[in-house]
């Protein structure tokens, strides 16, 4: 089904007024989008940005929009900012997304509302230290999103790097160019097994 993806924060080089170094859209603005896209039968992703805290806690703030039917959680590892003692830059531990996943099926489990998606956008299968311990839930399908850059070539690779080992409750999507040219179309992998996202990087 068509998925509009929300961004709802960006990482900062500078801490902020909460000290979090992410600059949050307030929830007053993001709201109308997620209304219209839902009213328009479409998914939502939110877009959360992670700083050197617990990402869970970025997911926590965005309660209100979690509560309606039809709305996951997409996240990027690799645009993390660490303070490079708690947390690295580029980097998110498995056992930080298992929190968010946790939390996300508290959150479906209390208002009785359909399963929701977890998506997890890497280039590089390290990015996720730990990753052979994701695993999704009833409440919660978590997938693993090449994200590819470059050419088709490299598009190729990060696909086949990625879905390497990926855990066997995991599934995978991929994100490719927003621009659309000549052979794009054969460029979305088929193998080994067709992604069930697909997105523009």
């Amino acid at each position: 089904m068509p998925t509009v993806v929300v961004r709802t924060g960006t990482p900062s080089r500078s801490a902020g007024d909460d000290g979090d170094h992410v600059v949050e859209v307030p929830l007053a603005e993001l709201e109308p989008f997620v209304r219209a896209a839902r009213e328009a039968d479409q998914y939502v992703l939110l877009e959360v940005a992670a700083g050197p805290g617990p990402v869970v806690e970025e997911v926590r703030a965005l309660e209100p929009l979690l509560t309606v039917p039809g709305v996951g959680v997409a996240l990027h590892p690799e645009q993390r900012r660490g303070d490079g003692v708690a947390t690295r830059s580029n980097v998110m531990d498995a056992a930080e997304i298992v929190d968010v996943a946790e939390y996300l099926a508290e959150v479906t489990t209390r208002e009785g509302l359909p399963p929701v998606l977890l998506a997890v956008h890497q280039t590089r299968a390290d990015s996720v230290p730990g990753r052979e311990t994701l695993r999704s839930v009833p409440q919660v399908e978590i997938l693993v999103v090449a994200d590819r850059t470059g050419g088709a070539t490299t598009g190729e690779w990060v696909w086949n790097r990625l879905t390497e080992d990926v855990p066997e409750t995991v599934r995978l999507g991929w994100s490719g160019p927003a621009a659309v040219y000549e052979g794009v179309d054969r460029l979305v992998p088929t193998e080994p097994a067709a992604p069930v996202l697909v997105a523009a990087s």
